[in-house]
């Protein structure tokens, strides 16, 4: 759970322009979302049988496609090595594009996303 709160950290504290700028959303907007996942943190390495891998690609949806304003997130990751994660988290989005901090419940690892969103 600390290494969900360090990604939180690093996503949405660059600074005090950017943390007055941030708002919630005003409305309940859903859209799709479509981008990269890492694992943030350590993953397992070794044989072919314990590696897991580190990207994915995402399809998720977001509570709100308003700009300049945190949303929330759901979806699948499948991950570069063939297995799937389900993961929830939060959104901050900007003009065609989203930055996300989630949770894979199935991997039990936080993950960190970019990516486009449907207008």
């Amino acid at each position: 759970m600390r290494k969900f709160a360090v990604v939180f950290y690093l996503l949405f504290a660059a600074g005090p322009v950017f943390a007055q700028s941030v708002t919630t959303a005003k409305s309940f907007d859903p859209t799709l979302f479509a981008g990269v996942s890492w694992v943030v943190g350590p993953v397992k390495s070794g044989g072919s049988s314990e590696a897991q891998s580190r990207a994915g690609l995402s399809l998720r949806i977001l509570t709100s496609k308003e700009s300049g304003a945190i949303a929330g997130a759901a979806g699948v990751t499948r991950y570069f090595d063939g297995t799937f994660g389900c993961d929830a988290g939060i959104a901050y989005n900007r003009r065609n594009q989203s930055y996300m901090a989630t949770y894979d419940f199935c991997k039990r690892k936080p993950l960190a996303s970019i990516g486009g969103i449907a207008r």
